[in-house]
């Protein structure tokens, strides 16, 4: 069953990074002005997403934005054009996680790099998953190329 979720997700994965590759790149021509929609009804312009995260072994997805802010426990995601929304999302300025951070859409040679709360660099990746388990409790700031969020290790 874990091998069948997983490829599921796989495939949910992939197929987001052709379609945010495709979109980023219609949006930077001002053809589109696509959208990431959450199972929850948010909107996110698609410019503004750094990447998507899953952590450890967890079912639901986080969405990275550019500002450093998280949408978190989405379920699924969808793309479509959309007008600018000036609305106000509900978003969280950390995650909370205890063995492993997976990333998607990353763009090639993007550094992940993980920093304890005074500043000293614990580990450093250019990799779709970051294993966290040896880390004890405690806050850390990831930084995901320019984009900067903080963690809660369990």
């Amino acid at each position: 069953m874990k091998q069948k979720h997983f490829a599921m997700r796989t495939r949910m994965i992939l197929a987001t990074m052709v379609i945010l590759s495709f979109a980023s790149a219609l949006h930077a021509q001002n053809v589109v002005s696509w959208h990431l929609l959450t199972d929850d009804g948010k909107a996110v312009p698609v410019r503004n997403v750094v990447c998507l995260m899953l952590i450890d072994h967890d079912q639901t997805i986080n969405v990275v934005m550019a500002d450093g802010n998280v949408l978190k426990d989405i379920k699924s995601v969808n793309f479509a054009e959309r007008e600018e929304d000036d609305e106000p999302l509900a978003v969280s300025s950390a995650i909370v996680a205890a063995s492993s951070l997976n990333f998607s859409m990353l763009p090639r040679d993007t550094k992940v790099q993980i920093y304890s709360a005074d500043g000293k660099l614990l580990r450093q990746a250019e990799a779709q998953k970051v294993d966290i388990s040896g880390l004890p409790s405690g806050t850390y700031v990831i930084k995901i190329g320019k984009t900067t969020v903080k963690m809660l290790k369990k």
